[in-house]
């Protein structure tokens, strides 16, 4: 992700990030395969657990970390995380990404990186190795950048550099929603709906077009000008005139009355944020997560909220308790 930045921002070509890419991602599959472990516990917490062996690895969120380390570490950590009752779940890696394991490539990708010219970033970047706005020293030092593979990533502080310095608006552009979920954990109240994902994952290519049109939707929706003879240029539009009448607003139902409406979905809209219930569900949420539930939120799927499912799996257990 910060090589695409880094290309948006002028730093480096478009083939220099490929060829970069590719350098690094050849140097860290040629060292020894290990683990990485996404933990739900801030890191100060996760300190505690780590060792020679076993590195943090990222800082994802303020309650959501990531370690890496060896198979056998990982394994032997989780055992414990999991007695002292810290959610964790192994992630799908090859690799002990961002560890003592990435040495060798470091070393070796720094030498890569000085065979190609780098600039100074025409436009604000932020770093995920620092957590700060990249300034021209690091976006064209080499050692910068063989460091960004090695030492964890500040993904967290990174958001929140990104949200002091000017509220923007934050667009996820990739193949999942994770990071959008992510931000919206750092970001409070009506705030959290200015982090937008560009796709969810979803597996038919006209599902992925919806989720990029509502995505454009929502950045419109939010104030910014799109560019829409861009968004129409593969299709064939014409005008079409409107009725020269006003809309009226009467109601012309067929079916049953909907006042009388008895169904699940009406009971449920009558759940209101001083419901005993929901005050405490939103203030175990609040605990747990440091999200502060809104009225708004209470009707909206969880992870819509911010909450990632490492959190919703550690809240299920609090809620059998």
């Amino acid at each position: 992700g910060e090589y695409a930045a880094a290309t948006v921002a002028g730093i480096m070509s478009y083939d220099t990030g490929l060829e970069l890419v590719t350098a690094r991602g050849r140097l860290v599959g040629e060292q020894p395969e290990g683990s990485m472990l996404s933990v739900r516990a801030r890191p100060e917490v996760v300190d505690r657990y780590l060792s020679e062996t076993i590195e943090l690895a990222a800082v994802n969120s303020p309650e959501l970390c990531v370690v890496s380390g060896p198979d056998d570490a990982i394994q032997e950590l989780t055992e414990g995380l999991e007695a002292d009752g810290i959610a964790a779940s192994t992630l799908h890696t090859s690799h002990a990404f961002h560890s003592s394991m990435m040495e060798p490539a470091r070393k070796e990708f720094r030498r890569v990186v000085a065979q190609h010219s780098l600039s100074a970033p025409d436009r604000k970047i932020v770093s995920t190795l620092t957590g700060q706005m990249m300034g021209a020293d690091e976006a064209t030092d080499p050692d910068y950048w063989a460091r960004q593979l090695r030492y964890g990533v500040r993904f967290s502080d990174a958001v929140t550099t990104c949200w002091s310095d000017s509220k923007p608006l934050l667009l996820e552009v990739g193949p999942r929603h994770t990071a959008t979920t992510l931000a919206r954990q750092h970001i409070e109240n009506r705030n959290r709906e200015r982090a937008f994902a560009s796709l969810d994952g979803s597996s038919t290519p006209s599902d992925e077009w919806t989720g990029v049109l509502q995505a454009a939707g929502n950045l419109w929706a939010s104030g910014l000008e799109l560019d829409w003879q861009a968004i129409y240029e593969a299709e064939d539009r014409q005008v079409v005139s409107l009725p020269g009448y006003p809309f009226r607003k009467s109601r012309y139902w067929m079916g049953r009355p909907i006042e009388d409406d008895n169904s699940e979905s009406g009971s449920a809209a009558a759940v209101a944020i001083d419901d005993p219930v929901v005050a405490k569900i939103s203030d175990m949420i609040r605990q747990g997560s440091g999200l502060t539930i809104l009225p708004t939120d209470v009707h909206r799927d969880l992870l819509d909220i911010g909450l990632d499912s490492l959190y919703l799996t550690q809240f299920a257990i609090q809620l059998q308790k």
